[in-house]
C-alpha cells in the first residue's frame, strides 16, 4: 500500500500542536535499530504563577518557566528493534542507544535545529504516519 503524504505549512502545523497533536519523522528504520523525532508543544499549568511564587516550590517554578518560554519540544530517539519489538518486556534505558530532549520557544528555533541534521520542517508528519508506529 502506497501513503501519500502531504507538506504541511506553519500555520497548520501549529494549530494541530495546538490541540495536543504530535508530529515527527523517522529517522532510522533497519533491522538492528529503529529511530524517531517527535514535536510537541507544551503548555505551563493555567494560573500557576498567580499561585505558585519561586520561593514556595523552587523545582516546579523553574519546570513552568522552562515550559511557558520554550514550549516546543523535541524528543530525539533510537532503540535497539529487538527491545522495541519484544512483547514480553518494556524497553530499558540499556536499550536505548540514543535519547535527546530539546526545547524551543518557536517554531523557527526548531526548523533551524532540523536543518543542521538534514530535515525540513515542512516534511514534517502526523506521528501515526510514521511507520514504527
Amino acid at each position: 500500500m502506497s501513503y501519500i503524504f502531504f507538506k504541511m505549512n506553519r500555520t497548520d502545523l501549529e494549530r494541530n500542536l495546538a490541540k495536543g497533536n504530535l508530529f515527527g519523522f523517522q529517522t532510522k528504520n533497519d533491522d538492528d535499530i529503529i529511530g524517531w523525532i517527535l514535536l510537541k508543544k507544551h503548555y505551563p499549568i493555567h494560573r500557576f504563577f498567580e499561585f505558585v511564587t519561586e520561593k514556595e516550590d523552587p523545582i516546579a517554578y523553574k519546570a513552568q518557566v522552562e515550559i511557558r518560554d520554550q514550549p516546543y519540544r523535541l524528543h530525539i530517539e533510537e532503540i535497539k528493534r529487538a527491545a522495541y519489538e519484544n512483547d514480553d518486556s518494556y524497553p530499558t534505558e540499556d536499550d536505548y542507544l540514543l535519547s535527546h530532549h530539546l526545547s524551543f520557544k518557536d517554531l523557527d528555533g526548531v526548523a533551524n535545529f532540523l536543518s543542521t541534521i538534514g530535515l525540513n520542517l515542512e516534511d514534517i508528519k502526523w506521528a501515526s504516519d510514521i511507520l514504527f508506529l
